[in-house]
């Protein structure tokens, strides 16, 4: 089948040929936030040839407590026919992490990591880039010394430019575009209220 052209919808990939439903990736309900009022939805991304998935998944419970209260969130990678899984490609990221495959052949996987794992609902974030099996991760953004990414505030969704050389992501209210080779941050908006970041040719 040509898994390149299916859709994903919550934890499976369809085969709009076939009609064939294949479980992927699992998300467990993080019902913790469910009494304030509020649902904790993951994105899920392709890499750039249609081959795999990933997404922030409800990680391991780091003791006693149910799975679907486990403060752990983990970055799981899956092959769209289901043969490969990793179900903690990065762990304890965070549940903001909002992985995205690099569009360039050969390019890696970006990613928000908490700086308080174990608190990421509310933690501040750096942009992080590694290599598509997770390896190598390297801070890019804003780094050690500076104020973190608070996505409860700014949103964590990140777009990478169409040659996988740079990414936009908000930070403080603003759109900054990161290169992913130097680091180097350069802000693009002053409006304070940017969101929702997209690149397109």
């Amino acid at each position: 089948s040509d898994w390149s052209s299916d859709v994903c919808s919550s934890d499976l990939v369809v085969d709009l040929t076939s009609g064939i439903y294949e479980k992927v990736i699992s998300f467990s309900v993080y019902t913790t936030t469910l009494s304030n009022g509020w649902l904790w939805l993951p994105n899920v991304a392709w890499s750039p040839e249609g081959a795999f998935l990933t997404a922030s998944v409800h990680g391991a419970p780091l003791g006693e407590e149910s799975r679907e209260t486990s403060p752990v969130f983990d970055i799981a990678a899956a092959s769209a026919d289901g043969g490969i899984r990793v179900p903690a490609l990065r762990p304890k990221a965070g549940m903001w992490a909002s992985p995205v495959y690099s569009p360039a052949p050969r390019g890696g996987l970006a990613y928000l990591q908490a700086r308080s794992p174990i608190d990421s609902v509310s933690s501040e974030y750096d942009l992080v880039l590694a290599d598509r099996d997770g390896s190598n991760p390297k801070v890019l953004f804003p780094g050690a010394g500076k104020a973190g990414i608070r996505p409860l505030e700014d949103g964590s969704d990140l777009a990478w430019s169409p040659d996988g050389r740079e990414m936009a992501v908000i930070y403080q209210g603003d759109i900054y575009l990161v290169d992913v080779e130097s680091g180097r941050a350069t802000s693009v908006t002053v409006v304070g209220n940017a969101s929702h970041p997209r690149w397109v040719r």
